[in-house]
């Protein structure tokens, strides 16, 4: 009897979840106001050839979502592509929801009503990477910090910023620099009226990596062309 009410619970779950993410795709494809913009990344990728990708990438350009991206939009079409990722992606997320707040109730209110649910109408990639972040927050609950970072850092391949949830590692070790959150959030308003941006920051690191890795490589093929002139 308890064996068929798990599996009845278990398939009532991601029915739910499967649900909310039929929904979750059609506010991605007819609601998000990023559509388009994901689209015209697909057809500039799709003309590039895989060197060329891979030459212009680093760790800062999210080479994940964009590889991909370019893989499977080719194979399958860019929208397939994108409702399958977001309903696989979605299921993972609200699993790890279920087990970090002990219910399926929970988890969807939480899912619902808070700005999760906007991330695939709005900004996608984000979507994509807080289903490994969320994860994430279970495995350090759990103490499995290395799954835990890992996730983080994977998820940083799909959106960047995803890179800010690394804090939650020295804060967690180190009990006093949980000083720093009460300083960030008397700052927090300067950072707003300045029109601060975490990522446009790391844009500006990656400007100068990128280019003394182009430079590299234009001088190692350089080199390579001489040498088979001789």
């Amino acid at each position: 009897m308890n064996i068929k009410y798990y599996a009845s619970e278990q398939w009532t779950k991601y029915l739910v979840f499967i649900g909310l993410g039929f929904i979750a795709i059609s506010l991605c494809q007819i609601a998000s106001k990023d559509w388009t913009n994901y689209i015209n990344w697909f057809n500039r990728d799709a003309i590039l050839s895989w060197q060329v990708m891979w030459e212009s990438s680093s760790f800062f350009t999210e080479r994940l979502y964009f590889f991909s991206e370019k893989f499977f939009g080719e194979l399958i079409g860019f929208s397939l592509f994108i409702a399958l990722t977001t309903l696989v992606l979605l299921t993972v997320k609200l699993n790890y929801l279920v087990k970090i707040v002990g219910h399926i109730g929970l988890a969807c209110f939480f899912y619902s009503c808070l700005y999760l649910f906007l991330f695939e109408a709005t900004v996608l990639r984000v979507a994509f990477a807080t289903a490994l972040v969320i994860p994430a927050f279970y495995y350090w609950r759990e103490q499995r910090f290395i799954i835990s970072v890992w996730l983080i850092l994977l998820a940083t391949q799909i959106q960047l910023t995803s890179i800010v949830f690394l804090l939650i590692y020295p804060l967690y070790f180190i009990r006093r620099l949980n000083v720093l959150i009460f300083a960030v959030f008397v700052i927090s308003p300067i950072v707003v009226i300045t029109r601060f941006s975490v990522f446009d920051g790391l844009v500006s690191i990656n400007r100068p990596i990128s280019f003394c890795m182009a430079w590299y490589n234009i001088t190692m093929n350089r080199a390579e062309i001489r040498s088979q002139k001789r």
